[in-house]
């Protein structure tokens, strides 16, 4: 037995691009087939590939006290990944001893395969919990039929902030994991300790004041017959977890029991094709269609801002020229040093748009003339907010 970490073969695309939604996207993740590694804040914590066999299979969550004392178990059929979730670090060595292991900081993972199991153990007395996320044999959450062959099955780990999101496509079946705060997807909450089974395109916005920590496993393209190095094929079989006897002693021991069938098959491989940009506006055409942008137009909502940069660098919506809805456009906004999602930028009681069109301030500045009196109270006693020698106290020069 040892610790197995696959390798990425063909690995899962994480591009940054944005999200056209009412609310301000600072940081979006796409994955799809690609070459590249992932972009922003998200993070593959874990990957392998997978061979399944004909029939259904499905998704399991199960979360574990840990203690400094006593292993805990963890098994596979046909993969698991056992993710580190506190307070204390995690250490993994192999079911049945022998080389390898891994110390798992709250938040990274080890890979368990139906042949490579691992105990677990809390590195101090405070103890803590795993959790596992495992594909299994039969129906049950979110029922899939992959098809037999290989196929890359990633574990994405996200810190959401406010209005930040994450986009993740799969053909085929993703399982998403809140273990902090809380996102939406579609118009439906999951919350911490929840998760849900989704296909396709997936977009999961936090916009609650809190930060939201998601787990999303993917399972990616495939990638033909069982290749070197990889899980074999599994035909679906039965787990049995009695919590009890064994069979070796007589005794009650809590162990798991795993009885599954291989099969071989010829090794191939495919390369999936590289992203496409037909526009060449920063966005891939998929991205372009999870957002509905148009990919043979550079600047969809024509207010002069390319849609790449709308989403990647300014966090407004492509699809539309006011996206505060202040009555400032984008462009201008830009133009005016102006917060392109905020209404009143210097939070001074005038608005952008009033401030931009008038010339009468910076929407950029309360105090634009830094004479200590805010832009507001200037416009309200009727003072110059350009002109420092105009201001309400004593020796004031301005004008009757």
């Amino acid at each position: 037995m040892f610790t197995c970490w696959r390798a990425l073969r063909t690995p899962i695309l994480l591009a940054v691009v944005g999200l056209a939604a009412a609310v301000p996207v600072r940081h979006v993740a796409s994955a799809s087939a690609g070459p590249v590694p992932p972009g922003g804040h998200s993070e593959v914590i874990a990957q392998s590939l997978v061979g399944f066999g004909d029939g259904e299979f499905s998704w399991q969550l199960a979360t574990l006290p840990i203690t400094d004392t006593q292993p805990t178990p963890m098994t596979a059929d046909p993969v698991t990944f056992v993710v580190a979730d506190g307070p204390a670090a995690a250490l993994a060595t192999p079911s049945g001893g022998g080389p390898g292991g891994a110390r798992l900081a709250v938040g990274e993972a080890v890979v368990a395969l139906a042949d490579f199991g691992f105990d677990i153990v809390a590195t101090s007395p405070e103890g803590g919990s795993i959790l596992g996320v495992a594909i299994a044999p039969g129906a049950g959450d979110g029922t899939f039929t992959p098809g037999a062959g290989t196929r890359d099955v990633d574990l994405v780990r996200d810190v959401l902030n406010t209005n930040e999101a994450l986009i993740v496509n799969t053909e085929v079946s993703a399982f998403v994991v809140v273990t902090a705060g809380e996102v939406d997807a579609a118009g439906t909450t999951i919350a911490d300790g929840s998760s849900v089974a989704m296909t396709g395109n997936i977009t999961l916005i936090n916009t609650s004041p809190a930060a939201a920590t998601v787990l999303v496993a993917v399972v990616g393209p495939s990638i033909g017959g069982a290749i070197d190095g990889a899980l074999p094929q599994q035909a679906p079989s039965a787990t049995v977890s009695d919590g009890g006897d064994d069979g070796n002693d007589g005794g009650d021991d809590g162990t798991t029991t795993t009885s599954t069938s291989t099969s071989t098959t010829t090794t191939t491989t495919t390369q999936p094709p590289a992203p496409t940009d037909t526009d060449s506006d920063g966005l891939t055409d998929d991205d372009e269609a999870s957002l509905g942008t148009d990919p043979n137009n550079h600047d969809s909502d024509g207010d002069g801002i390319p849609d790449g940069r709308e989403v990647n660098a300014l966090g407004s919506n492509p699809l539309d020229t006011d996206t505060d809805s202040d009555g400032l456009t984008d462009a201008l906004e830009v133009d005016h040093s102006c917060g392109i999602n905020q209404t009143d930028t210097d939070g001074d009681g005038l608005g952008d748009a009033f401030e931009a069109n008038s010339g009468f301030s910076e929407c950029s500045l309360s105090d634009t003339d830094g004479d200590g009196d805010d832009d507001l109270a200037e416009f309200s006693i009727g003072t110059d907010p350009r002109d420092p020698d105009c201001f309400s106290g004593p020796g004031s020069v301005c004008p009757n």
